[in-house]
């Protein structure tokens, strides 16, 4: 599919732009059905008659064109070109680790002082194309069994961490591993894998997000169908300047703390739970 994208050589000589010409036309004998040179069909031609008229042959669409969607939509979700997008991701990832490396070691230490030895949370996430991979956070929870709800075990240094979204800082690590992007949708859990409609699926066609098209819509505000929808509205429009559109937006919600909520699913169910019950 790599080789199919939209304006690549190879799509170009398989689905040619020229007008077509037709070929150059040949007399032929009225005695024989082999095609004769054009002297000897002067000649032999009857004074008066006019040349056989020579069929237009049909050109049948190459199977590489009859492939590719005609909806631009279609086509960025099929094939979506983002090659641009990982050297500046690597290159931002690489520069926010550095110049705040300080802030991160003192948000690391309050946490190992407050919370628990360990300093990360690490738990496996379907990133593009439904490859797993570990995503990394700063702990905010009391330790506690699996069970436990998250309300009695949230610290204030833990709500803080969230409504900041200082707690996502670690993820420029999973950025740098070429794991995460700074845009796209956010990485959910594995467990809400299988419910999934077919469209929603494209959400993964892309690398997940610190940030994306559905938190600057609402973020925890929203339900799960239309933050599903926004995703992949995203993966079907991507571009440049639409990164630059949600980054800018991002810093304007993080600042005012619209959409946040300490812990979601105090309000609404998960994804698995919501469509078990539909």
């Amino acid at each position: 599919p790599a080789a199919m994208a939209t304006g690549s050589p190879a799509i170009a000589r398989a689905c040619p732009t020229s007008p077509w010409k037709p070929p150059r036309r040949r007399f032929r004998s009225p005695a024989s059905p082999l095609p004769v040179s054009s002297t000897r069909s002067r000649t032999a031609r009857p004074a008066g008659s006019s040349p056989p008229a020579t069929a237009r042959p049909s050109r049948k669409p190459s199977p590489v064109c009859s492939t590719i969607p005609t909806n631009a939509a279609a086509r960025g979700a099929v094939y979506p070109s983002l090659s641009w997008k990982r050297p500046r991701d690597f290159a931002g990832a690489l520069l926010l680790l550095l110049v705040p490396s300080p802030l991160l070691g003192l948000l690391g230490a309050a946490v190992r002082l407050n919370l628990a030895r360990r300093v990360l949370f690490r738990q496996r996430r379907p990133g593009r194309d439904e490859r797993p991979f570990e995503l990394w956070k700063f702990r905010t929870l009391r330790p506690a069994p699996p069970d436990a709800p998250d309300g009695p075990r949230l610290t204030r240094l833990g709500r803080f961490l969230r409504r900041s979204s200082l707690d996502e800082l670690p993820q420029l690590l999973n950025i740098l591993r070429g794991e995460m992007s700074f845009i796209g949708p956010r990485p959910l859990l594995e467990r809400y894998l299988p419910y999934y409609t077919d469209r929603e699926r494209l959400r993964h066609r892309v690398r997940p997000g610190l940030t994306g098209w559905a938190q600057i819509h609402g973020r925890n505000d929203l339900g799960w169908r239309e933050r599903l929808a926004l995703d992949v509205w995203y993966v079907e429009h991507a571009s440049l300047r639409l990164d630059l559109r949600i980054a800018w937006r991002t810093l304007a919600f993080w600042l005012t703390g619209r959409g946040v909520r300490d812990v979601p699913s105090s309000f609404m169910l998960d994804l698995d739970q919501e469509r078990q019950r539909a």
